[in-house]
């Protein structure tokens, strides 16, 4: 027993600072959220008691990773224990201070789906933002204190806990640390296994996240696979006696469009004319009230190309793909994605190209896609000119996924007299963080949304003849300086500002003056449901209507157009009422 309280003693004595250190790295902003009362309610936090135990956790990994160094006997052990460390600790304030967020599932899955050309990008937007610069700058001062505390420690400190009574006392503080964060360890065992589901208490040090990101997608690859299964089982559905001989459903997903810059959603500029025009041949109807489940593209699409509904709780691996269910009813289903840019059999676990382009998914749902990413939209509609099957089929559902005003808007249109409408002087605002450089950025902005007005316009273009009816939405929005100075998306707390540029989408019904002549009574129904609260998450719905496709999939009370359509809770992220938060802000 004495051996062993030495040890113990021993190690808490010598490696002191590197435990101290370790420990504030890995819980400060837990540690600040709660002297600050964020950490009080369930919603925002945790307990009293995981608290401890968090604590308890941080101090078990400190002390095994001391011991090493001690057994070691090597300075340069604990050199690479401490550069570690802080890259970990980096990586998370980096994350915190640009987005929100700490590492998760949804963080590593972005890094997973994004390409050298994406990464080029990222790292030009974030990397030497001013939120950066201070995450890089407060680095620079914990290497600085760091250095100090063991300089000193080791130099003057360390005599202090020679007496024995010292020693007893740091076993008396070490042992039930020890002992309580091996018992609340057993989290990352039930976690690995699937048996925890809880969310809020769980540490959120950048290495346990990591690890619990690591398990999340470790699920995820399952629930691919469960999608697959239950997709491949759907029950056979059937069309309409009256649906029209010959019909095209076009479905447009945009990405990152900010509502709120749109001149048809009130925008000063003018970035959408020409679908402005559309809207005064009565043509294009747009709607008012529209959210999207998620801010990022990976967790919309799931929920967005499956048959489940978000505010119920329902998963999107639980219920169907919606394209195979066309397909099943004797449609020709088509897609033409301009975020391919990976090769589609990379490896990975939750990224959405690997779920999009499962081998067997895309054999039961899609006709015909394209074989490669573009560097503009407008490159993937001539594309799809090129590459389509043609003639095509009596009735179709094409599928068009953009690229959109994705990160960089600078990069999303053609920097050529046509497209570059707006500069630096178009933009008239007076706030104080608005500087050159950010007006710059949201000028782009509005010049890729003026871009992205041009691609909707030549790809109403293409069926503009034929009996077509067209939806475009974006899966989500962002923020570009609009009320604050944030750039990006953040994935953390919510306000209603938040919410007003992240999650409003625009969304928008086009229809052919043919497909108009033979259905009135839709373009009524569409124009009479233009201010119906609506999220996504239930579009395949309101396409399985004009489709006239009949399935035990359909709700009617999901169906946008529909007399029952009942718009139920809007959650998302997956725990904010969305109505909530807006009203009582």
């Amino acid at each position: 027993m004495k051996k062993i309280v030495d040890k113990i003693a021993k190690t808490f004595i010598h490696q002191l600072p590197f435990i101290v250190i370790f420990m504030l790295l890995m819980g400060l902003v837990h540690m600040l959220q709660w002297i600050h009362g964020r950490m009080v309610t369930f919603e925002e936090g945790i307990a009293v008691s995981r608290l401890i135990g968090n604590i308890a956790i941080w101090f078990l990994a400190s002390y095994l990773l001391a011991a090493i160094i001690e057994g070691c006997g090597k300075k340069w052990v604990k050199v690479i224990f401490y550069v570690i460390t802080l890259i970990m600790f980096a990586i998370q304030s980096f994350l915190w201070a640009n987005f929100d967020t700490p590492i998760s599932s949804t963080i590593l899955t972005l890094v997973a789906e994004t390409d050298q050309r994406e990464s080029e990008e990222f790292l030009n937007a974030f990397l030497f933002s001013d939120k950066s610069i201070g995450v890089y700058g407060k680095l620079l001062g914990y290497i600085f204190f760091i250095l100090i505390v063991e300089w000193l420690y080791n130099k003057y400190l360390r005599k202090l806990f020679l007496p024995s009574w010292v020693k007893v006392a740091a076993v008396t503080i070490a042992l039930p640390l020890l002992l309580f964060g091996i018992y609340s360890s057993k989290i990352y065992v039930q976690t690995y296994k699937g048996q925890y589901t809880g969310r809020m208490d769980k540490p959120d040090d950048p290495f346990s996240c990591t690890y619990f990101s690591w398990c999340e997608m470790h699920v995820g690859r399952n629930r691919i696979k469960n999608e697959v299964e239950v997709t491949r089982n759907i029950e056979k559905p059937s069309l309409s006696k009256e649906l029209d001989d010959s019909l095209n459903i076009v479905l447009v997903i945009g990405e990152s469009y900010i509502k709120h810059h749109a001149q048809i959603y009130g925008y000063p500029l003018k970035t959408t004319p020409l679908a402005q025009k559309e809207i005064d041949e009565d043509r294009l109807i747009i709607f008012n009230d529209v959210v999207t489940p998620a801010n990022n593209t990976t967790v919309v699409l799931k929920n967005m190309l499956c048959c489940n509904n978000v505010g119920k709780g329902e998963q999107w691996y639980d219920s169907p793909f919606f394209p195979a269910i066309f397909k099943e009813a004797g449609y020709n289903v088509l897609l033409w994605d301009n975020q391919l840019t990976l090769d589609v059999n990379t490896s990975g676990f939750l990224q959405v190209r690997n779920f999009l382009y499962d081998e067997e998914l895309q054999k039961m749902s899609f006709t015909s896609t394209n074989k490669q990413g573009f560097d503009l939209d407008g490159e993937l509609v001539e594309s799809y000119t090129k590459d389509a099957i043609k003639p095509l089929a009596a009735r179709n559902l094409i599928i068009f996924h953009l690229q959109g005003q994705h990160i960089n808007a600078a990069t999303r249109y053609p920097h050529n007299e046509q497209f570059t409408r707006f500069t630096t002087d178009s933009i008239q605002r007076t706030d104080k963080y608005l500087t050159k450089d950010k007006k710059q950025r949201i000028a782009d902005y509005d010049n890729a949304t003026y871009y992205n007005d041009w691609v909707l316009s030549q790809i109403a273009a293409l069926f503009k003849s034929s009996n077509t009816i067209l939806v475009y939405f974006s899966d989500h929005g962002d923020e570009i300086y609009d009320y604050r100075d944030q750039f990006g998306r953040e994935f953390g707390t919510f306000t209603s500002n938040k919410l007003k540029y992240q999650f409003e989408v625009p969304f928008m019904i086009w229809c052919s003056d043919i497909y108009q002549e033979k259905h009135p009574e839709i373009i009524k129904l569409i124009h009479q449901s233009a201010d119906r609260p609506f999220m996504i998450d239930k579009v395949c719905h309101l396409l399985f209507n004009l489709g006239g496709i009949k399935t035990t999939y359909y709700s009617s009370q999901s169906d946008l157009l529909h007399e029952d359509y009942h718009c139920g809770k809007r959650i998302v992220n997956v725990v904010h009422d969305y109505d909530k938060i807006i009203k009582r802000q």
